[in-house]
């Protein structure tokens, strides 16, 4: 009788499927550790603009480093906002009025526009 041989392919499928799982738990560890960072690190404070027809969404970290390291995470909360604004406003009327997120360091404000209205050019 002979003794049945290994087969190879078999052998590093196992490992294979391993490594992509683990890589892909590494990558949703790592973007759910930036959002937790990001929710937690940033002051959030919004209100309505006098004479400038709008909503702002302001966020304020302590260090330039932080804003640009944050600059990706603010771009997809202003598009967040467009795509569902009530739970970031105060009053949900203020839907319609155009709509922008500043992130404010120490020494640089980055604006992304939050809402598909447009802020009238005076």
């Amino acid at each position: 009788m002979r003794p049945e041989t290994p087969n190879p392919a078999r052998q590093r499928t196992v490992p294979r499927v391993s490594r992509k799982l683990a890589a892909c738990a590494v990558a949703v560890i790592s973007l759910a550790l930036y959002v937790g960072i990001y929710i937690g690190v940033v002051t959030r404070s919004s209100g309505q603009a006098r004479g400038a027809g709008g909503y702002f969404h302001y966020r304020e970290v302590s260090s330039d480093l932080q804003a640009y390291l944050f600059i990706p995470a603010a771009f997809m909360e202003s598009w967040l906002i467009r795509i569902y604004p009530q739970p970031f406003l105060a009053h949900p009327s203020w839907a319609e009025m155009p709509q922008r997120l500043i992130l404010q360091s120490p020494n640089h404000n980055f604006g992304f526009r939050a809402s598909q209205k447009q802020f009238s050019e005076n």
